[in-house]
C-alpha cells in the first residue's frame, strides 16, 4: 500500500470517527489494493465478502439481478465512498453484486480486523457506530424514495443524492436506479429539462 492510500483511508476513517484513531498501524496488516477494469465485478451475489472497500478512483454500481434478467441498481459508489454487504460482514453472503462502471482502484479492508481494534479503543468503536448510522440513514432515505416518491421525484432525488454524477452514467443505469424503463426515463428527463427551462425564463 502506498503512503497516499494509507493517508486517504486514515483521513476518511477519522472524519467518520470525529477524532484521531490510535493503533492504525495494526490495520495496515489487513488491507490490500484492488484494481478493476470497466465491466469487471468486484463481487457477485451470494459470495463471501467480510470486507469493507474504499473507492480511491472510479465509479461502481451495486446491482440486484432479477430472475428474468433485469437489473436494478441499489446504489452508486464513487471516489472516497465506502461499500460493503452488511449481511456478508456478519458471516453471511452478499445479496447483491458490484460492478465497475469505470476503471476503478479500491482499498480492501478486513472487517474482522477493525472489530478487534474497536474492542480495544473507544475511538474505533465510535467509527463503527457512526458508519452504521450513516448507512442506516442512507438506506432509510432510499427506501422512502422507492416507496413514497413517483418516478419523476425519484429522478430529482437521484440528482440531489449524486450531484455531478449524471454525466458519468449511461441513461440505462439511471433508469435502473430510479426503477423505470429506459424509454420511460427518457420521457422523465425531457419533462424535468423542460421544467428547468421554464423556471429559467420566469
Amino acid at each position: 500500500m502506498s503512503e497516499s492510500d494509507i493517508y486517504l483511508m486514515q483521513r476518511i476513517f477519522e472524519g467518520l470517527a470525529g477524532e484521531q484513531l490510535p493503533d492504525i498501524q495494526t490495520l495496515l496488516l489487513h488491507i490490500s489494493a484492488i484494481s478493476l477494469n470497466q465491466g469487471d465485478y468486484l463481487f457477485q451475489e451470494e459470495s463471501l465478502q467480510p470486507y469493507i472497500y474504499l473507492v480511491k478512483n472510479g465509479l461502481l454500481k451495486m446491482i440486484y439481478e432479477t430472475a428474468d434478467g433485469n437489473e436494478w441498481i441499489k446504489a452508486f459508489v464513487q471516489e472516497n465512498m465506502f461499500l460493503a454487504s452488511v449481511s456478508a460482514l456478519n458471516k453471511g453472503r452478499t445479496s447483491f453484486a458490484v460492478m465497475a462502471i469505470e476503471n476503478a482502484s479500491l482499498i480492501k479492508i478486513n472487517y474482522a480486523a477493525i472489530e478487534k481494534i474497536a474492542a480495544l479503543h473507544p475511538a474505533w468503536q465510535k467509527l463503527l457506530t457512526n458508519s452504521f448510522k450513516l448507512y442506516g440513514a442512507r438506506k432509510e432515505k432510499r427506501e422512502r424514495s422507492l416507496l413514497v416518491l413517483n418516478a419523476e421525484q425519484r429522478y430529482e432525488d437521484f440528482l440531489s443524492e449524486y450531484p455531478h454524477l449524471e454525466h458519468r452514467l449511461m441513461q440505462k443505469d439511471i433508469a435502473a436506479y430510479i426503477r423505470v424503463t429506459p424509454v420511460a426515463f427518457s420521457r422523465i428527463r425531457k419533462r424535468c429539462s423542460q421544467k428547468l427551462n421554464l423556471g429559467d425564463e420566469q
